[in-house]
């Protein structure tokens, strides 16, 4: 089975948006899943307006290929979103990662799609992990980028994410469809930019990276299986037996389970509450997202509200 094939039969039949910037990687993306009978594909781009020409440019063409493959367009700029971003981080790239999805969100709604599919291959992925290890992520944060998930609300699919750059450039060039090249990807000015230049310096750095994604990948499928699920209303007894790692695990799915928001929870949220479990001096209730409120009574946890 030829790339291509590959690529394509990882995403299930119906109607889904493509995001495209015009890049390698996701004009590929579309080239391939475009073979499929099965999908019916909206190709959508957001300006981020951060090169003027350049960023014009880019929207031209993706128009004029979407046009050519007789597929449905969509676009937007950044300036037509403010509306939606105040609530988006100050951060410039979780800024515009915050309205990519509120733009990919919208279209979805308006189509009727299944979820967007994006570009990420396997470079993203090493990268990814790198950053997150000098930030000092730990085990679960160092798995890489998941091929299903959900963002903001938004189904993804990364069907991309084993496949190596160098090969979608290979097909783009095979069926002679030109791309194009963002300049800002070799400013030094971007800390993802940097972490890509060391690790083509590195190439043992690169297939290290890739080795304690998948060691981190595997121990979390063995936590996730092994954790064992809290009753509603449980004793801190029950807590104190589990080792730590899968302790912080049971402790997010009973908080998701009692009705926290599962995207606004962090690790914090987790050892707060195995802090009530393990230390009586504690407060006998806490707040969590969602409004949920906590209450430990008599050796007991359990929601309250």
């Amino acid at each position: 089975m030829d790339l291509p094939q590959q690529i394509a039969e990882r995403v299930p039949p119906g109607r889904w948006v493509v995001g495209i910037s015009g890049g390698a990687d996701s004009t590929a993306l579309l080239q391939m899943l475009r073979m499929r009978d099965d999908l019916q594909l909206i190709a959508a781009h957001l300006n981020h307006q951060t090169r003027a020409d350049e960023s014009d440019a880019d929207e031209r063409f993706v128009r004029a290929m979407a046009s050519e493959l007789r597929l449905s367009f969509e676009s937007a700029r950044l300036s037509e979103m403010q509306h939606l971003l105040n609530s988006a981080p100050a951060n410039p790239s979780a800024k515009y990662r915050f309205a990519r999805f509120a733009f990919f969100a919208t279209v979805i709604e308006t189509h009727a799609c299944q979820g967007v599919i994006l570009a990420h291959h396997h470079g993203d992925v090493i990268e990814t992990v790198f950053q997150r290890l000098l930030r000092g992520s730990g085990f679960a944060g160092l798995t890489g980028i998941e091929p299903d998930t959900s963002v903001h609300g938004v189904r993804v699919l990364r069907p991309l994410l084993r496949c190596e750059p160098e090969l979608l450039r290979a097909f783009l060039r095979s069926i002679g469809q030109s791309w194009r090249e963002d300049s800002s990807n070799t400013s030094p000015a971007y800390s993802r930019n940097q972490v890509r230049c060391l690790l083509r310096q590195f190439p043992n750095l690169f297939e290290s990276t890739g080795e304690l994604q998948a060691a981190c990948s595997a121990l979390r499928e063995w936590v996730c299986a092994s954790a064992p699920t809290l009753s509603r209303r449980f004793p801190t007894r029950e807590r104190a037996r589990l080792p730590g790692i899968l302790a912080a695990v049971s402790a997010r799915r009973w908080l998701c389970d009692t009705g926290c928001p599962p995207g606004a929870l962090e690790s914090m949220h987790s050892e707060a509450l195995l802090q009530m479990t393990r230390d009586a001096s504690t407060a006998s209730r806490h707040t969590f997202p969602g409004g949920t409120i906590v209450a430990r009574k008599s050796g007991w946890i359990e929601r309250i509200k």
